[in-house]
Parts: C-alpha cells; structure tokens; sequence
C-alpha cells in the first residue's frame, strides 16, 4: 500500500476521530462523526470506502468490534456464543472466518505482497516483534522464513530486549511487526529506529496499522472482520503465509534449495 498519500488531511482528521472517540462513533450518526472536523458526511462515506468497506455502516461495526474487544474476556465469550443463532460454535466461527477471508484481497493485492517479498529477500537480516496474541505469528513467521534461508531474529516483546535487538539492525535490515487492533508501542519504536538506520519496515495489522505515523514502508492490513464478535487471527496469518509464499517464490531456485536441505537436516 502507498501509506504516505492514502488519506487526505480531511480523511485523516475523521480517522483520527474514528480512533479517539470510539465509543461516540459506534453509536453516533455519519452527520454528527463528520461535524466533529467540520467535513461534510460524505467525506466520512468515501473515507469508509478507502478503508475497504462498502459503507460506513460496515466500518461502524468494526469500531463497535473494536469495543467489545475491551471488554471483559466472559463478556467477549458470552457474546459470541449469543451471536451463534442456534448453530454449533465451530459453523459459526468458520462462517465468520470466511467472511473475513473473503475481504482480504481487497485488503491487501499481490503487488502489495511482491514488494514486501522483495525486500525480504534482499535484506541481511530481519528482525520480527509482535506482542500479546500477535506473538504466535512473530513465531511463525520466525521459523517459516528461516528455512526459506532468510536470517531472522525474533525480538522479544519488552523494551530492554528490543533496545538490544534494534541496536543490532544495520542498514537494508528489513523489520516485520504485527499489530491487532492497535499497532503496539513498542513495534512502533523499532519501525522508527529502522528508518533511521535506513533499513525497511513491515507492518501486518488490520485497519488500525493505516493510521500509524511515520508509515511503516510496506503495509499489509487488512479487516478480520465486520460482525460484533469478530477479530479473527485467521485473517493476518493468511496474509502472513501469502507473504511467506511469494517470498519463496520470487527467490527461486535458492529458496528450494534452502527448504530442501532443511528437509535434509530435520530428518537425520
């Protein structure tokens, strides 16, 4: 995605809004949102289309997701097992992740993931940081580039280790961070730091990652879903494994040859 020229200043005032005054803006009506900057309500629909929604209708049930993301962890389970409508928890969680899954490559486009891939592959090292949930991908993503042959070092998610690790990042070192909901602070000091050595960042996120200031170089977000119960991991370790994929792809015949005597090492 072209981060630094996505959002008019307009847009960016309302997305700010969006950001700061969930609660008003899960409830309030296009007209009320919009007057907040002194913008017209459809500065606020184009806004919403820009984000990849059809309406601000769609984009208003993610801010009311976002919500209930806060809540209590036996709230968050009893809502979603009331959203269920009689059906079985696994139909209704795969019908969620399917709707969400279906969206992604309006999120996120091939050439969005080959420019990633690219500076993957030329980068000496890639240094991975996620936090909370998010971990489990920074793992993935640690191993699976790895045995494609890409060095990797995984940072862990305390400001000390980060302060270690990003001291090491040199410059074309590469940078992967993954945000949920929101982009983590600590992610977003490393991505500062990379800049600033000239190295390259790259964000996996959902919609919250577009308002990240500076931008990361490549970003990959994309929506995990528009119902009150969603946030599905499903959705960035999806794009993760894309990324991951095309990496191996554009780096052919090395990256086979880094699987293959993987394959090799793992089975002696």
């Amino acid at each position: 995605m072209a981060c630094e020229t996505r959002l008019s200043p307009t847009e960016e005032r309302l997305a700010r809004v969006l950001i700061d005054e969930g609660e008003f803006c899960a409830f309030g009506s296009v007209g009320d949102i919009a007057a907040r900057v002194q913008a017209h309500a459809s500065a606020l629909v184009r806004l919403a289309r820009k984000l990849g929604y059809q309406g601000f209708p769609e984009l208003r049930a993610d801010i009311q997701a976002d919500l209930l993301g806060r809540s209590p962890t036996d709230e968050l389970v009893r809502r979603r097992l009331e959203d269920s409508n009689g059906k079985s928890v696994l139909q209704s969680l795969v019908e969620r992740d399917v709707v969400a899954l279906k969206q992604l490559p309006l999120h996120v486009s091939q050439s969005d993931l080959d420019a990633a891939a690219e500076t993957l592959l030329e980068a000496p090292r890639v240094f991975i940081l996620a936090e909370g949930t998010a971990e489990a991908l920074a793992r993935h993503a640690t191993h699976r580039l790895r045995r494609a042959g890409i060095t990797t070092i995984e940072l862990q998610p305390d400001p000390r280790s980060v302060a270690e690790g990003a001291g090491l990042i040199q410059q074309s070192d590469a940078a992967i961070g993954f945000g949920l909901r929101e982009v983590p602070e600590l992610v977003q000091r490393l991505f500062v730091h990379v800049r600033k050595v000239g190295g390259k960042s790259i964000l996996i996120s959902d919609l919250s990652g577009m308002m990240l200031r500076p931008p990361p170089h490549h970003l990959l977000a994309a929506t995990r879903g528009s119902d009150l119960v969603s946030g599905t991991l499903t959705v960035p370790m999806a794009v993760l494994n894309a990324l991951i994929l095309t990496v191996a792809a554009k780096g052919m015949p090395a990256t086979l040859d880094s699987y293959r005597t993987y394959s090799e090492l793992r089975d002696l």
